[in-house]
This record gives C-alpha cells, structure tokens and sequence, in this order.
C-alpha cells in the first residue's frame, strides 16, 4: 500500500486530476479544522483506491487509512477510535444532546407539557426518557421515550377530554343558536301572516320558541282585549279574540266565501276571514272526504257574505253529511247536484254587493 498527494498522479486523466485536487483541498481545510493531518490517498495499482484517505489525529496520535474522503466530508466519520470514544462519552454516537434537548422543547410547545426531565443512561441517544408534565393542569404524564414522543406526541388526558367536550357543547351551542334564528324567523313571519288577515297585533312572544308551549300575545284593535295563545292553538286558528269569536267571522274586515267538493259527492260552502286554503286544511283534519277548492269569492264587507250563506241555509235542507264524517262545519254541506243553483245564488248576490278582486 502506498500514500500519495493528488499531484503525484501522473499517469491519470486531466479531469480525473482536477476532482482529485478539489477533494484534496477540501479534506484538507477540514483536518485544519478538527486538529487532523491529511496524509495523501490510499495508493493501489498507482491509482486512488476508492478515494480512501490515510489521516492521523494529533490530540490521539493515531493514524488509519481506511476512511472514505465522501464519508470524513459529509458524514463526519473518521477511524481514529480515541475520538469515537470522546463523542460516545459526551455527546452519542449520532444524536447530540443539544439536538435532543431542542427537539423536546419543539414538542412541549406542539402538545403543551412540560419536560421536567430527561433520562440519558449509559450513552445519550434516542433511547433516552422524557419525564413530561402538563402545562395546563400541572398533572405528572410519566415518561416516554425520546423517539415516541418524537413520532406520536403526549397529551394530557383529562385537559383533553375537557377541551373535546367544550368543543362538543360549544359547537352545539352554535348549532342551536342557527336552528333558533331560523326558527324565531318562521314564527314570526307565521304570526304577521296571520294578523294582517285578522287584524290582530302581536304584544310579545314568552318563551325560548323551540318547543311548542310558548305563548303568543296578542291584542284585538276592534275590541282593545289583550289575549294570550300558545303556538299549537295559533296555528291551528282555534283560539283568538273571545268577543269576535262569538261570531264565525268579523263582517268589518274582508270576507271570503268558498264551495269546496267533497268527494265530487257533496259540496261544503262557508264563510271565512282567512285564507281559504288555511280553512280547508283545518277542515280535511276532522274529515274522512277529500276537499278540493271549487270556487272562492271575497267580498269587501263581510254582512254580504253573511247575507249568501243564511240564504242558502234557509233554501236548503242543509247538513246531510253526518257529524262523524266531518266534525267540522258539516252543516253548510249539500248533494254535489246542488253545485248549479249554489253557483247561481252566488253570482246574483254578487251582482248587488261589491266583491273585492282576488
């Protein structure tokens, strides 16, 4: 075996030479560096055998020729086993202690624990363990190993468990609140529909409106009586105004008056201050037939609509569907055969009374 400097190649090629002479000068701005002499390349068949250096460590006085010039640049390795003793001593094989100390305290922060320890044993390197703590509530975590903690993480359980739960209820919270918005949105938007066909003014609303227990409060401008109705009786229209409930409509405000089918076997005919259709949907809960909406009229002052349907009672023997079939107002019905005249009856009383245009 023999050692050489690059400039003693001589029978290489240029370029050859020229990465010789790089890596010489970098090997040797290195040595100067950590106290090593650089001695040459190890020589075989005149040629550098694997680009093996031949150094010698000042501090140990020990010489070797078996590193690789790649590994003693980039990796930091070298043969002299005095130096590989001092740094398994001081600081591991690989992993300072700076390097893993810096590494817990990025972690700590990641998890919020406190590292209140660290345990190296004989060498210091990944195996070592982390005595951990909790930032928030102080609880000890016990210990891990530097490389678990390193890939998975620590938390703390129950500061855990608390903060799953507070996100639980506060995402509930904003749940209910959107569903309340949008709810306190169709009440009231029920409740104005309602009184601009009644004439009512709402006074307040008690309760949270979730459910359907709250209470609507409510004033009749025609009779200045204050009343209260919860929900379920608002929308079903049972309850209102006792004074212009003991009549089956109010003759000062607009009136409709509808026949409806009733099978296409009967004929039902009435008077109402609402929405026909609101009518008809209370009626077809307490009936056994199909309503369907034949014809409606509205007329601008409610004494002429009262005028048709008395009329009509009076000609007519009224009332031939049973009270079983339709509880509700099963004694303005007719035979279906009866539709004609009802129609014609209709069009005269319209004819002398002002009928308000749809």
């Amino acid at each position: 075996m023999e050692i050489k400097f690059a400039r003693e190649f001589t029978d290489v090629k240029p370029r050859r030479l020229e990465g010789l002479l790089r890596v010489e000068a970098d090997v040797q701005a290195k040595c100067k560096q950590i106290n090593y002499t650089y001695n040459g390349f190890v020589v075989s068949d005149n040629k550098p055998t694997a680009m093996r250096l031949s150094l010698t460590c000042n501090e140990h006085n020990e010489t070797w020729n078996t590193t690789e010039a790649k590994a003693f640049l980039n990796k930091d390795q070298s043969g002299c086993t005095g130096c590989f003793a001092h740094k398994r001593a001081v600081g591991g094989k690989t992993t300072p202690k700076e390097k893993i100390m810096a590494k817990i305290d990025e972690q700590c922060q990641k998890y919020n624990v406190v590292c209140t320890g660290v345990e190296f044993g004989e060498y210091v390197n990944q195996n070592c363990m982390v005595r951990l703590s909790c930032a928030c509530c102080g609880d000890d975590l016990g210990t891990t190993k530097f490389y678990s903690f390193i890939e998975r993480g620590r938390v703390c359980r129950e500061c855990s468990k608390a903060k799953t739960i507070a996100k639980t209820i506060a995402k509930e919270e904003v749940e209910k609140i959107t569903r309340l918005n949008g709810r306190v949105d169709f009440v009231y938007d029920r409740i104005i529909e309602r009184n601009k066909e009644t004439g009512f003014i709402l006074r307040g609303i008690v309760g949270d409106m979730q459910g359907t227990d709250f209470i609507i409060r409510q004033r009749c401008p025609i009779h200045n009586h204050n009343f209260s109705v919860t929900w379920t009786s608002f929308k079903g229209g049972t309850k209102g105004c006792k004074y212009c409930n003991t009549s089956a409509f109010r003759t000062d405000i607009p009136v409709n008056f509808y026949i409806q089918s009733l099978d296409d076997r009967y004929i039902k005919f009435g008077v109402t201050n609402r929405k026909v259709e609101r009518r008809m949907i209370e009626q077809q809960r307490e009936s056994v037939f199909t309503h369907r909406l034949i014809k409606s009229f509205r007329f601008s002052k409610g004494e002429h609509a009262s005028k048709l349907e008395k009329l009509i009672k009076t000609k007519y023997e009224c009332g031939v569907v049973s009270r079983d079939d339709m509880r509700d107002g099963y004694t303005e019905t007719l035979p279906f055969e009866a539709l004609p005249e009802i129609i014609t009856i209709t069009n005269k009383m319209i004819s002398e009374s002002i009928l308000m245009p749809k």
